[in-house]
Order: C-alpha cells, then structure tokens, then sequence
C-alpha cells in the first residue's frame, strides 16, 4: 500500500477522518493515513533516542516506549455485509502532541462530541454560529508567548462575566456569546518565531448582530462587523501587542464541519514542524490545557477512549489485524501467532480507565484467515 497515493489525504488527515467512506476504499485510505501518522511516530521516537544517547539526563523515557509501541497494531473490526469499519484497538499512548496518530484519533473524536453538542444546544433555537480567531505577536520564547495568550484571553473572559453582572464595571460585546469551545494552537512563522493564536466556535442569538460580505483569501465570508470592530478594541487593549482578530459567520452544516476541524487540529499541526522543534514544544505544553468552553457549551466531556463506537445489533462481522511493517508497505493484514497476545496486550492498556470491559477479545487468527480467503473467493 502507497501511504502517499493521496496527497490530500496526508494534507489534511483530519479533515478526511471526518468525512471518511465506511466503504473498502474509504477503509484503504484510511490505514494509508494513519500509515503516514506511524511513519512520523517514528521519526519522533528515533530523534528522542538520538538525543538521549548524547544527554546525561535522558529525557522523554516513558514518552520514548510508549510512542514506540503505540500504533503497532490496529484492530478494525468490519461488517462485511455493510461494508462498514470500526477501529477496536490501536492508538495507546494518547500523547497527541508528539504521536500523530494519536493527534488524528483524538481530534475526530473531539469533532464529533462537540458537533452533537453544538447541535442538541441550537436544536430549536435561534443562533448565529461564529468561528472566532485571536491572534498575539510572534516571538522566540514559547512559554513566554504562550502565557502571554492564555492570560490575555482570561482577561478577555474576566471582562466578559465583568460586563454580565446587574452593575457591570466593564462592557464588551463578547457578552452576547451565548456558549463556545476554544483551543489554543502553535505554529512557527517564516522567520521561525513561535505564532500562538487560538480558534474559537461561537453561539450568539440570531438578531444581535448584522453581517457584510468580505472577501478574506479569496473567500466570501459573512463578517458581523460591529463585533469585529468591538474585538479588536478590546483584544489590542488587552494584549498590548496585538489587534489581529477574525471574526465570521459559520453558514451551513459543511462549514461547522469545517470550522471544528480548524479549532481541533492544533495537535496535528506539531506534526508539520521539524522534529526537534515539536519536541521542544511538547516539553513547554505537555502541562498545558489546550482545549476549553464556556456556557452553553460547557461542560463537554474530552474522549479518554480513541476507539470507534461499534455498531449496534447482531450484524454479521470480522476483526482484522494489522501489523505497520514500514513506511514502503505502512499497515498490511496479518493472522501472525503473536497478534493475539499483543492485542490483548493492546485492550488492557487502552482500558485501564475504563471500569467495565463489555467486549470479549476475539480469537482473530482463524476469523481473519477464514476472512481472507472468502474475500479472494
């Protein structure tokens, strides 16, 4: 299998996680995606061996074996007379700053809780739903930028709940947000300073606010100018550094899509920096809260469990086992006699939150062989 066969797929793996086809094909771009995810793995895990050849004090030593092991094996269990997958096992480590494997799993997840949340709050009610972005100004020290940003926006909050109280000491048209979801995301600029911004998804009541059509990038947007304008002022007193804000109307269903997978992907996009620079990153942000919400939609719980969810019923199914045997050949079928072992292996590990296990572990080795040859068939 060709990892690189898509490039839209290696591109964008979120993106096409999301909207992924449950069919055969969609299924063979999926492994050739989290193919490519392992492949960079890799790359981390041997740059944290490298360096801890030469350190006096190693660094990253749990991080190393459970990257390592993380992804080895993936367990998709399909119903063959739907032609659905559903992955059961794989994705370990749940470091997804450092696994990009990890990163796609968890950010899919996070898509899809937040967009049932979005849904069931608006379900009968009137809003305009924004996608927000503040920026600050770059600089070459992480931690300090990244303080700086998380601070500023408290104070955005704090000024926020200020201006909500029956005798406000403070006013910004942020109070009309009803609910939203944030995360904050690091990128490296041109001249390899440090860019920390943070996405947000937005409710605000229908009628609040007007919108004008702008161009941004070539693209039409809806832009509730007031608000913009409000932001700006608001985000340059604050920050003291930075007036850049992007404030528009998300339109439609494919656009929410779209705007959740701007605000999750902040993980996946330590994997498009040089190793040792997203490294580095980890070391500053291993600690930090990435991901919050406020409101209406507060409260959402962040998925532990990096599985997919396995269809109801008694549909008719087989679990197949794949082996990752390099970046040339990325995941292939395999009925080897260690696989059971290690997927047992596999599902403690991955359970070890979990209080109640309901699913048996299935003998794979004859179901995938059985399988196999009823396919060729």
């Amino acid at each position: 299998m060709d990892i690189y066969e898509n490039r839209q797929e290696t591109k964008n793996p979120l993106l096409s996680e999301i909207l992924a086809d449950d069919a055969t094909e969609g299924h063979s771009k999926r492994l050739s995606r989290y193919a490519a995810a392992k492949a960079r793995q890799l790359q981390v895990v041997d740059y944290i061996v490298q360096q801890n050849v030469i350190s006096d004090k190693p660094l990253l030593v749990k991080e190393h074996k459970a990257l390592d092991e993380c992804g080895g094996f993936l367990v998709f269990r399909h119903y063959y007379q739907l032609d659905k997958y559903r992955m059961l096992a794989g994705c370990t480590c749940k470091k997804h700053l450092l696994c990009a494997l990890c990163a796609i799993r968890r950010a899919a997840k996070c898509v899809a809780v937040f967009s049932e949340k979005i849904n069931h709050v608006t379900l009968g009610q009137e809003y305009d739903t924004l996608l927000i972005t503040l920026t600050i100004k770059n600089g070459s020290d992480l931690a300090e930028r990244y303080n700086h940003l998380q601070k500023s926006f408290q104070k955005l909050l704090q000024k926020r709940k200020d201006s909500l109280k029956a005798k406000p000491t403070q006013d910004t048209l942020l109070k009309h947000v009803s609910g939203s979801i944030y995360s904050y995301e690091v990128t490296i600029s041109k001249n390899g300073e440090y860019h920390p911004h943070m996405h947000m998804i937005a409710l605000v009541p229908k009628g609040i606010f007007s919108f004008q059509e702008r161009i941004i990038k070539n693209k039409k947007v809806q832009v509730p100018s007031d608000l913009w304008s409000g932001l700006v002022e608001d985000w340059q007193e604050i920050t003291g550094d930075s007036k850049i804000v992007d404030v528009r109307k998300i339109e439609n269903e494919e656009d929410q899509i779209s705007a959740l997978v701007e605000t999750f992907k902040y993980a996946l996009k330590f994997s498009e920096m040089d190793v040792e620079t997203q490294v580095a990153c980890y070391l500053v942000l291993k600690s930090r809260r990435m991901i919050g919400s406020m409101g209406a939609l507060f409260g959402v719980k962040l998925p532990e469990n990096l599985n997919d969810e396995l269809l109801p019923g008694e549909e008719k199914y087989v679990d197949l086992v794949y082996q990752y045997t390099g970046l040339n050949f990325g995941y292939q079928l395999t009925s080897h006699g260690e696989v059971e072992f290690e997927v047992k292996s596999l599902q403690r590990r991955h359970s070890r939150r979990v209080k109640k296990v309901s699913e048996p572990v299935p003998k794979y080795a004859a179901e995938v062989e059985n399988y196999v040859l009823c396919r060729r068939n």
